[in-house]
């Protein structure tokens, strides 16, 4: 019997996770198949940067571009921030799935994130802290939906 068919044995692999390679082994382990060849090629994902790890969680990105079918040309590359979740699922962020333009910008956002730091949509005072989980969405606990002009 794997050790991940038990919540402790989940709880002891997650709190392991160092780096990409063990984040796919995880969701492998699960019983996810986020990370295989098939699902990656599918969505024309790529894993962008590493793994962001710190008190706000398990962060990653990906790219995704949209393949050509007949005469449509394949559409640009964009990119989502995503979560590893202790269960092993993988959630994107508020942003959703291709939320972000830039690369640059997405690893930002999974910078902080992992650093357990929210940040504001757009400047207008809005907590940008929720995440897109497999059954809806969830908020921080350290915001709940409050607004803040002056926070960083």
């Amino acid at each position: 019997m794997s050790r991940l068919t038990t919540q402790r044995g989940r709880a002891q692999a997650f709190r392991a996770i160092e780096t990409m390679d063990d984040v796919r082994r995880f969701n492998a382990d699960c019983g996810f198949y986020f990370f295989t060849p098939d699902t990656m090629r599918w969505f024309g994902s790529r894993i962008v940067g590493g793994l962001c790890k710190g008190p706000g969680g398990l962060w990653f990105v990906t790219s995704e571009r949209q393949p050509a079918f007949g005469c449509v040309s394949a559409g640009e590359r964009l990119y989502t921030v995503r979560r590893v979740r202790p269960d092993g699922r993988i959630d994107d962020d508020s942003a959703g799935f291709q939320g972000y333009a830039s690369a640059r910008v997405a690893s930002r956002r999974a910078e902080r994130y992992a650093a357990g730091r929210c940040t504001h949509v757009d400047g207008r005072g809005r907590w940008d802290c929720h995440i897109r989980t497999s059954v809806g969405s969830e908020m921080c606990t350290t915001h709940a939906g409050e607004t803040d002009r002056d926070a960083d």
